[in-house]
């Protein structure tokens, strides 16, 4: 329970029934079920956002997503969850990045862009290239995907 808590905590106070689809999905899913649920977790709009360094925070991520600041695909997506797909593209609305570039100092700052997300930028448009693994780097913390399995593996 305690390694549920702290993923949830983590990636912004994620609600129970949300997580709990999250893992119901994830056992669908072919392959290892813990690194299913990191790939699902890591595939979402606002984490994709903050990942890029578009937002400082998940919060911030879901903030400016909320607010129509960013298009999948071309299309206005205002739903944080959104699951991107690879080869999906998302952006900034052209209306919004200078205040995004003055907000966020975006180029005059080192970045550190996962190495799943190709990054253009010049036009702040970025392409999820493949599916996110999971490594010990992932977290600032130590988490244990594998624990949450175990809890939720005799409820669902």
């Amino acid at each position: 329970m305690l390694a549920k808590q702290k993923m949830k905590i983590y990636y912004s106070n994620l609600t129970e029934s949300k997580f709990k689809k999250i893992y119901i999905k994830a056992l669908k899913l072919s392959g290892n079920v813990a690194l299913n649920i990191v790939r699902l977790l890591e595939s979402r709009l606002d984490v994709l956002v903050h990942r890029t360094k578009l937002a400082p925070s998940f919060r911030a991520a879901r903030q400016l997503i909320n607010h129509g600041y960013i298009l999948v695909n071309d299309k206005k997506v205002n739903i944080c969850s959104y699951e991107c797909n690879v080869g999906d593209v998302f952006r900034i609305h052209p209306k919004h990045i200078n205040s995004i570039l003055i907000k966020q100092n975006i180029l005059n700052s080192e970045l550190d862009v996962p190495k799943h997300i190709e990054c253009c930028y010049r036009y702040l448009m970025f392409k999820l290239i493949k599916i996110p693994k999971y490594t010990n780097k992932t977290y600032p913390v130590t988490m244990n995907p594998e624990s949450i399995v175990e809890f939720y593996s005799g409820r669902y």
